[in-house]
């Protein structure tokens, strides 16, 4: 029986990082389409032959669910089940949140912008967080540049790095080249960020300002069609 894990890491009682990994849960990005659509959780019900309750356990990470159910829910909201399941396994929110805090470059990006304790720092991860797995799912989907035109940028200086970023893997075709770029994503994502030349430094200032005046005024997220952003 193929079963699909939508249940949080550490059950109902989420601390900060179990929410990344929930906001990055399969069923967040199906509560995420149903929405889009317009469809209530009975209207995905009469949809899709899934009971409503049942839905909104496997939205919430209270259930998993088979892979029948899966694929049944997914056409029924207009998403192909590769759709989510590309989103969760190649732009992992909680797992770049912990490579960054881990890495001595983001410690030092952070301190020069005056965030130096880590609480704020975790929070400051999770918004490059975002920038980290947008690259890493540019560098692995089929057609990048059409996707990097679908993105909503906060700055117009990572639009217009993502968008020469995807011009470049839309006519490589390397499959070696790309899975190096990712490896060092997920090793060091801030050398790798730099390296592809990303230009989120003014983004990341933004942040750290934000987060420095007690987030009154948050910055914008990086947002993504189907890659709901992670935002403290």
């Amino acid at each position: 029986m193929n079963i699909l894990h939508f249940v949080p890491r550490h059950g109902k009682q989420k601390n900060y990082l179990d929410v990344a990994f929930w906001k990055n849960a399969p069923g967040f990005y199906l509560r995420h389409a149903r929405l889009r659509a317009g469809l209530s959780l009975r209207a995905l019900e009469e949809i899709s032959g899934i009971s409503h309750t049942e839905i909104h356990k496997v939205e919430g990470g209270e259930q998993d669910c088979r892979m029948e159910t899966f694929t049944r829910l997914c056409i029924a909201v207009g998403l192909q089940p590769a759709t989510i399941i590309d989103c969760v396994f190649t732009s992992d929110f909680s797992f770049f949140t912990k490579q960054l805090l881990a890495e001595p470059r983001f410690d030092e990006l952070a301190v020069s912008n005056g965030i130096e304790t880590f609480i704020l720092q975790r929070y400051l991860a999770s918004y490059l967080s975002c920038v980290c797995a947008v690259a890493s799912h540019l560098a692995r989907c089929s057609n990048p540049r059409k996707l990097a035109q679908e993105i909503d940028y906060p700055t117009e200086e990572l639009k217009r790095s993502f968008l020469q970023f995807a011009d470049r893997w839309s006519s490589e075709r390397e499959s070696l080249e790309r899975l190096r770029v990712n490896e060092n994503l997920r090793r060091n994502p801030v050398f790798e960020l730099m390296n592809q030349q990303i230009e989120f430094h003014s983004y990341l200032t933004d942040c750290a300002q934000a987060l420095k005046a007690g987030q009154t005024k948050k910055p914008k997220p990086l947002w993504v069609p189907f890659v709901p952003p992670l935002v403290p």
